[in-house]
């Protein structure tokens, strides 16, 4: 009957064993869905605000090269008209002209709208678990069979 009475109280703790480790999991993976809807929504906004920055970038850029052209225009306009030849094609040149653009298109949209719920609101894997310290149930928390004398 020990004998017995030991199997089964060995198959049941391994049971147990299984539970709680898939329960563990769920709850990891509860915790790690929302860590990363915020880490997408973290790298939506660095986008954004990296955009804005270059967009602010390339009209800098563009004010300065239309306003260093009609300088140059202007200057022309007054003075190559009473230089040699030589000069013409050196003053004539356009000032060197900047394009920023991406590297590589970013994804927009990182988190999909149905995914921006809380789709694990309802679930709570913590309450199938015994009380403990932490997140995590370890194994050595699970009971153990007392050794009685027969």
């Amino acid at each position: 009957m020990k004998r017995r009475f030991e199997s089964c109280w060995k198959k049941t703790n391994q049971k147990l064993h299984e539970v709680i480790s898939l329960t563990n999991w769920c709850i990891k993976f509860k915790e790690s869905y929302h860590k990363t809807t915020k880490e997408l929504q973290r790298r939506e906004k660095f986008e954004a605000e990296t955009d804005a920055a270059v967009e602010a970038f390339r009209k800098q850029l563009s004010t300065r090269f239309e306003k260093e052209l009609k300088q140059r225009n202007e200057f022309n306009a007054d003075v190559i008209k009473y230089l040699p030849s030589m000069f013409h094609e050196l003053l004539e040149r356009s000032p060197v002209k900047y394009e920023v653009y991406p590297v590589k298109k970013p994804l927009r949209k990182a988190v999909p709208e149905e995914a921006e719920e809380d789709l694990f609101a309802d679930l709570h894997f913590e309450n199938l678990l015994p009380k403990s310290s932490g997140s995590e149930i370890k194994k050595e928390s699970v009971f153990k069979p007392r050794t009685t004398s027969v």
